[in-house]
C-alpha cells in the first residue's frame, strides 16, 4: 500500500471498547456524515443540495471503511510492541493505509523515542514522510513542540536529517531559530548552518531570522566556510552577536570581506579583527566605512608588519570610537612608515587600545596623518611617550600635551630632545597630574622652548617647589599659555636664575599686574625683555615685581616703548632710577609726565638707558629739586644743547648755595647763556685804555679849581662783560656768587660801546668827581648804575690845577630790559653748561 499524508481525526472516531467486535460497537448518535449543522448548511448554499447528498454518500462509506480497519491496524501496532492503548490511539488516528514499514516506523518513534502516540501522529502529519517523523522523533533532546517548529523548513525541502543534525548540535537554540537557519539555501551544509548557528543564536544573541538574513548577505561574494570561519572568529572574541549583526547584516559588508580574503586576510583573524573592533566601538557604521575602498588591504600590510589581528581591532575600533575620521585614519595607515611605527609604540607598551585613542587624540588636536606620522616615527618618541603614560597620564592628556607642544612650532625632533631630558618626564607628569590642563600646558612648553630657553633649564625651573602653582595663577589672571611660556622662556633664558623668577612670580598682585603690562600694550617678549634686562642691572625680583605691581606703570612705561625705546632700555632705564633711590611710585610719577618719553628717547644716543634712569632720580631726589615736569624740560634742554648727564646731576644740587632757586628761571634762563663766546680777559685793572677825559671842576667857596682825569680800561670793560652779560658771563662760583642776584644786559648788548663813551658823559664825570674826594662812588648814568674809584695820586696838570686820576670800575644795568638771575639759579646753569662750580 502507498503512504499517504495522515490526518489526524482522532477526536471524530468513535471509541469503541476494545473487547467489543466491530459490529457490536456503538454506533455514533452524530449525523454518519460527521459534519455540523453549520457546516452543512454552508456547503449546501455553495453547491446545491444535490452534490452535497452525493458527497456524503461517499463520505460515510469512507469513514465506515476506516473504521472496519482500525483494528486491523491496532493489532499490528500491538504486534510491533506498541502499548495498547498507544496502538488504539494511533489506529483510530489513522484516516489512510500505511505499508508495514511506516508502521514500523511509528512504532519505533513510540516504543524506542518514547513518543507519545498523540506526539506520533503530530509529527506524522506535520511532516511529508513517515521517514521524516521518525529522524526528528529520534532527536530525543527535543520536545515534541520543539521538532514541530522546524517542520515547515523539511516541508520547503530542507531533509530532516539536516534538521536533525542542527537540532542534535544545537541543544541550546529555539527551534524557532534553528527553523530559520534551516531555510538557508540548501547548498548550505547541516555542519555549516550547526557551527553558524551556535555562534549567533544562543539565548540572549540574535534570532535565526537575523542570524539567517545576516548569512545570506555575505553569501553573495563569500562561501560557506570562509562565512563560518569568519563569524567563528568574531565571536571567538566574546563580541555578542548582536553588535556583529550591526555590521555584517548591511549592505556592503560582504564585500568587505570578500576583499579582505583576497587581499591576504586569514578568515579568522579578520574575523577576529572585526570582533575586536566591534568590541572597541559602538559605531558599527563608522568602522564600515573605514573598511570600505579596499582599505583591508592596507589593514593587511599591518599585518604583515607584525600587528596581530587582535591589536589591529582594538586600536582602529577605539580610534573610531574616540571620534577620529576615516579619511585621516584611511591616510595615517596608508602612509608607508606607519605599519613599522606604530608597532614600535606597541613594543613600548603602549596597548592597541590606549594607542588608538592616542592617535585619535592627535587629531583631534588637529595634526594632520602626515604630523601624526612623523611624530610616531621620530626615535624615542614611542618610548619617551609611554613613560609619560607611566606618570598616570591618560592617553589623551599624553596625545593632547605632545600636539601642543608641536603646535607651537617645536619639532618633533626637539619635542624628544626635551622629553629626553633628565627629570623631564617625571615632571611634566606631575604638573599635569597636578592639575594643569594638557593642552595648555604643552603650549606653555612648546612657546618657552621656540623663546630659546634650554630643556634642562626648563625642567629646573618647573621642578622648583610650587612652581607650577604659580605659573597656573598668571593664567587664571587671563594670561594665554603662548604668551605665558613665551615670556618665562625668554626671562629664564636671558640667564636669570629659576628661583628668582619664582621670587618675581610671588610678588604681590603680579599675576595680575602682569597682565595689565600686556593689555597696556606690551607684548609678552617686550616685557621678557624688559624683565630680564631689569633684573641684569641689578633690580632685585623683589623690587622688579614691585615696580610692576606700581598702579599706572604699565601705560607709562609702554609709552617709552611707542617713543622708541627698545624694552632692554626700559629695563636699565628702570632699574638705574630704582638703583639710584628712586621709589617705583616716583618713578611711575615722572613717566607719567606729558613728554617724559620723548625726552627720554631723545637722550638715549648720547646718555643711555641707564644715565637718564640715573639722573632723573638723582634730579628728583634733591632739596629744591625741579618737579617732573621741569626734570623733563631739564632733559628735553639736555638734547637740545647736548648737556652731559653729569652736568645736569650737578645742577640739581644748586640749592646748596642758598639763596632762590627757581627751576623755571634755570630753565628759562639757561639756553640763552648757550653758544656764547664766554668770558674775555682777566676783569683786572690793566689793559689798554679806551678813552681818557679829563675836565676841570671850578666849586668856589674857597676852594681851587682842580683837575679830574676819567679813564675807561679794557680790563674793567672786560669786568662788566664777565659779570653781566649773556655772552661774556664767566661761570665760576665767585662770579655766579658775588651778590644775592647779578643783573645782566639783555642779550646781544655791546657793552664796551656803551662804556667806551662814559668818560665824556656828564653823569659819570659828576660820579668821578665825587670819587676824586671819596676815593669810591656810584651812581646813574641813565638806567646803569657806573662805579668809579680812584686811581693813582694826585698831579699837576693842565693850567697848574691838581689833577685827580680816576677810573671807571663798574657797571651794570637797572632798568632798560635787564635780567637777574639769583646766585644758585646761575650756579645751576654753569653746572648745565658744563662748568665745574
Amino acid at each position: 500500500m502507498s503512504s499517504r499524508v495522515p490526518q489526524n481525526v482522532n477526536k471524530s472516531v468513535p471509541r469503541r471498547d476494545p473487547q467489543t467486535p466491530v459490529s457490536q460497537a456503538s454506533r455514533p448518535t452524530t449525523p454518519s456524515h460527521g459534519l455540523n449543522p453549520a457546516s452543512l448548511m454552508a456547503l449546501q448554499r455553495s453547491i446545491g443540495n444535490a452534490k452535497v447528498s452525493q458527497l456524503l454518500r461517499g463520505h460515510v462509506a469512507s469513514t465506515q471503511g476506516v473504521v472496519q480497519r482500525s483494528e486491523e491496524v491496532e493489532q499490528k501496532l500491538i504486534g510491533l510492541h506498541v502499548p495498547n492503548g498507544d496502538a488504539k490511539t494511533l489506529a483510530d488516528g489513522f484516516t489512510q493505509e500505511y505499508e508495514e514499514s511506516s508502521l514500523s516506523q511509528i512504532a519505533e518513534a513510540v516504543v524506542t523515542h518514547k513518543r507519545t502516540a498523540q506526539e506520533t501522529l503530530d509529527l506524522l502529519a506535520a511532516l511529508p514522510t513517515p521517514d521524516d517523523m521518525l529522524i526528528l522523533a529520534a532527536v530525543t533532546t527535543c520536545t515534541v513542540p520543539s521538532l514541530l517548529k522546524v517542520a515547515p523548513a523539511v516541508k520547503n525541502g530542507r531533509s530532516s536529517a539536516d534538521a536533525a543534525h542542527v537540532l542534535t548540535n544545537c541543544p541550546d537554540l529555539d527551534a524557532a531559530d534553528v527553523e530559520w537557519m534551516l531555510r538557508l539555501p540548501s547548498t548550505t551544509s547541516a555542519a555549516h548552518i550547526t557551527s553558524l548557528s551556535n555562534d549567533l543564536c544562543p539565548a540572549g544573541q540574535i534570532t535565526g531570522e537575523k542570524a539567517s538574513s545576516m548569512i545570506k548577505a555575505l553569501q553573495t561574494k563569500c562561501t560557506d566556510d570562509d562565512i563560518t570561519a569568519f563569524v567563528h572568529g568574531v565571536r571567538a572574541t566574546g563580541l555578542a552577536a548582536a553588535l556583529l549583526e550591526t555590521l555584517a547584516g548591511g549592505a556592503g559588508f560582504a564585500e568587505i570581506l570578500s576583499k579582505a580574503l583576497s587581499s591576504g586576510w586569514n578568515t579568522a583573524s579578520f574575523g577576529s579583527f572585526i570582533g575586536t573592533a566591534l568590541k572597541a566601538t559602538a559605531q558599527a557604521a563608522g568602522l564600515q566605512t573605514l573598511l570600505e575602498n579596499d582599505f583591508v588591504a592596507d589593514l593587511y600590510n599591518m599585518i604583515t608588519a607584525g600587528w596581530t589581528a587582535s591589536q589591529l581591532g582594538a586600536f582602529l575600533g577605539t580610534a573610531v570610537e574616540s571620534g577620529m575620521a576615516a579619511d585621516a585614519l584611511q591616510k595615517l595607515v596608508k602612509n608607508a612608515g606607519f605599519p613599522a611605527s606604530s608597532l614600535e609604540m606597541l613594543n613600548a607598551t603602549w596597548a592597541p587600545d590606549s594607542f588608538g585613542t592616542f592617535v585619535a587624540a592627535l587629531h583631534a588636536a588637529t595634526l594632520n596623518p602626515d604630523q601624526i606620522q612623523e611624530l610616531l616615527s621620530t626615535n624615542g618618541i614611542p618610548a619617551s611617550s609611554a613613560s609619560l603614560i607611566g606618570t598616570g597620564l591618560s592617553p589623551v592628556q599624553v596625545a593632547q600635551f605632545l600636539a601642543a607642544v608641536r603646535l607651537a612650532g617645536v619639532t618633533a625632533s626637539n619635542v624628544q630632545a626635551m622629553l629626553a631630558t633628565g627629570g623631564m618626564i617625571a615632571t611634566l607628569g606631575g604638573v599635569i597630574t597636578g592639575g594643569w590642563a594638557a593642552v595648555s600646558f604643552g603650549t606653555f612648553i612648546g612657546h618657552a622652548l621656540n623663546a630659546g630657553v634650554l630643556p634642562g633649564t626648563l625642567q629646573t625651573f618647573l621642578a622648583l617647589p610650587g612652581l607650577p602653582a604659580l605659573v597656573q595663577a598668571m593664567l587664571v589672571a587671563s594670561w594665554t599659555a603662548n604668551n605665558l611660556g613665551l615670556f618665562l622662556g625668554e626671562v629664564l633664558n636671558s640667564g636669570i636664575a629659576g628661583n628668582q623668577v619664582k621670587t618675581l612670580l610671588s610678588q604681590g598682585n603680579f599675576p595680575a599686574a602682569s597682565y595689565a603690562m600686556l593689555t597696556a600694550g606690551w607684548s609678552a617678549s617686550e616685557l621678557a625683555k624688559f624683565a630680564a634686562s631689569a633684573s641684569a642691572s641689578g633690580l632685585a625680583p623683589a623690587n622688579l615685581g614691585g615696580l610692576i605691581n606700581t598702579p599706572g606703570f604699565n601705560a607709562s612705561s609702554y609709552a617709552l616703548i611707542t617713543a622708541g625705546l627698545t624694552p632692554l632700555q626700559v629695563g636699565q632705564l628702570s632699574a638705574s632710577a630704582r638703583a639710584a633711590g628712586m621709589t617705583a611710585a616716583n618713578l611711575q610719577g615722572f613717566l607719567s609726565t606729558p613728554n617724559a618719553a620723548t625726552a627720554c628717547m631723545n637722550l638715549i644716543a648720547t646718555w643711555g638707558a641707564a644715565q637718564i634712569g640715573q639722573t632723573i632720580a638723582h634730579v628728583r631726589a634733591q632739596a629744591g629739586a625741579p618737579t617732573d615736569a621741569e626734570t623733563v624740560d631739564l632733559l628735553d634742554l639736555s638734547h637740545t644743547h647736548n648737556w652731559a648727564a653729569a652736568s645736569v646731576r650737578s645742577a640739581s644740587g644748586s640749592s646748596a648755595v642758598g639763596g632762590t632757586l627757581s627751576w623755571a628761571a634755570v630753565i628759562g634762563h639757561a639756553p640763552t647763556f648757550v653758544g656764547q663766546p664766554g668770558p674775555r680777559g682777566h676783569g683786572g685793572t690793566g689793559g689798554a685804555t679806551l678813552n681818557s677825559v679829563t675836565f676841570t671842576r671850578a666849586p668856589g667857596g674857597g676852594v681851587a679849581p682842580y683837575n679830574v682825569r676819567l679813564n675807561i680800561r679794557q680790563e674793567r670793560v672786560f669786568h662788566v662783560e664777565n659779570g653781566h652779560t649773556f655772552e661774556h658771563f664767566e661761570f665760576t662760583y665767585a662770579n655766579c656768587t658775588r651778590d644775592v642776584r647779578s643783573s645782566l644786559y639783555p642779550a646781544g648788548t655791546d657793552v664796551e660801546a656803551m662804556m667806551i663813551p662814559l668818560p665824556a658823559n656828564p653823569a659819570a664825570q659828576n660820579i668821578a668827581d665825587q670819587a676824586a674826594w671819596a676815593g669810591v662812588f656810584q651812581g646813574l648814568v641813565g638806567t646803569d648804575r657806573v662805579g668809579v674809584q680812584q686811581f693813582g695820586a694826585t698831579f699837576i696838570g693842565g693850567g697848574g690845577r691838581t689833577t685827580y686820576p680816576t677810573y671807571i670800575n663798574q657797571m651794570y644795568p637797572t632798568g632798560g630790559g635787564m635780567t637777574q638771575i639769583y646766585a644758585a639759579e646761575l650756579v645751576a646753569i654753569g653746572r648745565l653748561l658744563g662748568h665745574a662750580i
